[in-house]
């Protein structure tokens, strides 16, 4: 019994500890009020790490990755300003089967969790039309 109780003690700290490796700095951050630079260094910091917390749903890196589109979106940024804030996408080309473009446009994939959950931009005449995601809903 003794063993048990000394074992629980010891454990509490522990799942406290694991309770925490989510909280990153952004959490409860209005994001608004990060530069974008900020955000853009953090999402390439992340983006390709394996840590769970980042696939869980409303994340720091899916809500960063909000921010960021939305930005970029809004301000029509030319192609090149997406490569400076967001890298390489993780996938580019002219047609895409589950999107459909118009003449004269591309798209720039961004995976938050592989392609299973992503968001992409359009891009016509070196300009960002539009961002959107793409969700599973599993």
């Amino acid at each position: 019994m003794i063993r048990i109780i000394m074992f629980a003690l010891l454990a509490i700290p522990l799942i406290s500890l694991a309770q925490d490796d989510c909280r990153h700095g952004f959490r409860g951050k209005d994001l608004g009020t990060v530069s974008t630079l900020k955000l853009s260094q953090q999402f390439q910091k992340w983006r390709d790490e394996n840590n769970a917390c980042h696939r869980k749903w409303k994340s720091d890196l899916q809500l960063m990755m909000e921010e960021l589109g939305t930005r970029l979106a809004a301000s029509r940024v030319r192609r090149k300003e997406i490569l400076k804030f967001m890298g390489t996408p993780d996938h580019e080309s002219d047609a895409l089967d589950m999107i459909k473009l118009n003449t004269g446009e591309h798209i720039m994939v961004y995976h938050w969790r592989g392609w299973h959950d992503w968001m992409y931009f359009v891009i016509r005449k070196n300009r960002v039309v539009r961002m959107k995601w793409w969700y599973a809903y599993e």
